[in-house]
């Protein structure tokens, strides 16, 4: 999970904080080297002051771009299929990634909150409404929609696509249009169809390369900045390798109780509610540099693609239920603004003996915190380049047996989210390929079309692939 914010110059809350401004060499070059900036003294897993200068909730998670509400429409749900679905690639993103704008590392425009068409991350559930179009199907292909339906509300959606796609070619080649029309208007195919949706659009984000300008290249680290639309202020995108097992690097990101022990400025976390074993409702608060006190409310959903082995998570505001009770904002406290917040992190086995995972975050958290534009620009991608640091830290600080981490791998509450987690390791251990080479070499696969072939989301592949490049809509 990376952690990016935009600094909102409209708030006036800083009244005892002078900045100066530079003059105008230093303002046409006030995106510098990381590192010119320190922030303050960080923890690591084990709570203890280290020598890293920035806070950083994790990286766990990314944030991606995602598709406009135009766009949303006019895709057609029950238009898709194998056969006419588009091949492989993306649009453009509207608003990037899941780490955007003026952070530290965050995006969006001063004075302004950017709202961004996010899809809701209410924790999926068999389909319970009305199914008129089930009625008209034979028992044994109802059974095979239920059965997917179940997959899907269980947190295996990847494994429910390939179940419908498996029956839609098999409906096409047998020529049974009536049936595979009443299949595609079934609540059971929209919601998984929906689902992938919403996982390509945050798999999408990781292959845009458009306008970003590398900043730092350190260690098998990268931090990229683009500038966000109608603003000063950058959007800023991390990569690269952390060192250690898979689930310890899941576990920095996952075990919210825990942040207050690593994460500098933070006194208060905790988990509200435990949705599924991947999804879940936390919240924390943070104040540091004189700052009123910053507080965060997230909803995290995480997707596993156990075949590929690998995770990609989306957050945001939590959606409002019966069963769980949010706090309620408090005077003198700022809710954070997530607009835009996801990851994608792949386990890639051993080199020379050691575990090795790739990750890469883009996110749009706005802290609301005013702050001239070349200041927040110089913040965030400094931010970038220390929260990788920071991270890498954490998970050295998970392995220690006496760790609170350690034990929250045994907890009976966390074994399906471990275990699982565990195993996608080991599946990707024998795998293989030039991608995973040059990522354990470098921490990043430059060319796109290689980064692609990583989500194998291709046409004729499965049942939703991505879009094509430049493309708005699914054909109808």
């Amino acid at each position: 999970m990376v952690f990016c914010c935009s600094w909102d110059r409209g708030r006036q809350d800083y009244d005892d904080i002078t900045v100066e401004a530079p003059d105008d060499k230093e303002r046409r070059s006030s995106i510098g080297d990381p590192g010119e900036i320190e922030i303050t003294s960080s923890k690591d897993a084990q709570g203890q002051v280290g020598e890293s200068k920035v806070f950083q909730p994790s990286l766990g998670g990314v944030a991606f771009q995602e598709p406009s509400e135009d766009s949303r429409a006019e895709a057609s749900l029950e238009a898709i299929s194998p056969s006419q679905a588009p091949g492989q690639g993306f649009p453009p993103p509207a608003t990037i990634p899941a780490t955007s704008s003026a952070c530290p590392p965050g995006s969006g425009a001063a004075g302004e909150v950017r709202r961004l068409s996010e899809p809701s991350l209410t924790a999926p559930a068999p389909s319970t409404c009305a199914n008129p179009s089930a009625d008209k199907l034979p028992e044994d292909i109802l059974g095979i929609l239920m059965e997917a339906d179940k997959l899907r509300a269980t947190c295996f959606p990847f494994d429910a696509e390939q179940l419908v796609f498996e029956l839609v070619r098999r409906l096409e080649k047998e020529g049974k249009v009536d049936i595979l029309d009443a299949v595609r208007q079934t609540q059971h195919y929209k919601d998984i169809v929906g689902q992938m949706l919403e996982i390509n659009s945050t798999l999408e984000t990781l292959l845009d390369d458009t306008g970003w300008t590398l900043q730092t290249d350190k260690a098998g680290m990268y931090v990229w900045t683009r500038p966000e639309k109608g603003t000063d202020l950058v959007t800023v995108r991390l990569a690269g390798l952390v060192e250690g097992p898979f689930k310890n690097f899941c576990s920095v990101g996952k075990e919210v109780d825990l942040i207050k022990t690593w994460m500098p400025g933070v006194k208060e976390s905790k988990m509200l509610a435990q949705l599924d074993p991947f999804s879940f409702i936390g919240h924390y608060k943070w104040q540091q540099m004189l700052f009123s006190v910053r507080e965060f409310l997230i909803e995290e959903k995480c997707h596993v693609n156990d075949d590929l082995g690998y995770l990609v998570c989306k957050r945001g505001p939590p959606e409002p239920r019966k069963d769980v009770t949010l706090p309620a904002e408090q005077k003198g406290v700022v809710r954070a603004g997530i607009h835009n917040w996801c990851s994608f992190s792949q386990p890639l086995g051993k080199k020379d003996g050691r575990s090795f995972t790739f990750a890469v975050a883009v996110c749009n958290v706005d802290l609301q915190v005013p702050l001239p534009t070349w200041v927040a620009n110089k913040l965030s991608i400094n931010f970038g380049y220390e929260s990788f640091l920071q991270l890498r830290n954490n998970v050295k600080g998970t392995l220690e047996p006496g760790s609170a981490f350690a034990q929250s791998f045994t907890n009976p509450a966390n074994r399906e989210y471990y275990e699982r987690v565990e195993e996608l390791e080991k599946r990707c251990e024998g795998k293989r390929s030039a991608a995973r080479r040059e990522l354990l070499q470098t921490g990043w696969i430059k060319d796109t079309n290689e980064r692609r072939r990583m989500f194998e989301r291709g046409e004729g592949e499965v049942l939703v692939p991505l879009m094509p490049p430049n493309a708005a809509t699914l054909p109808a």
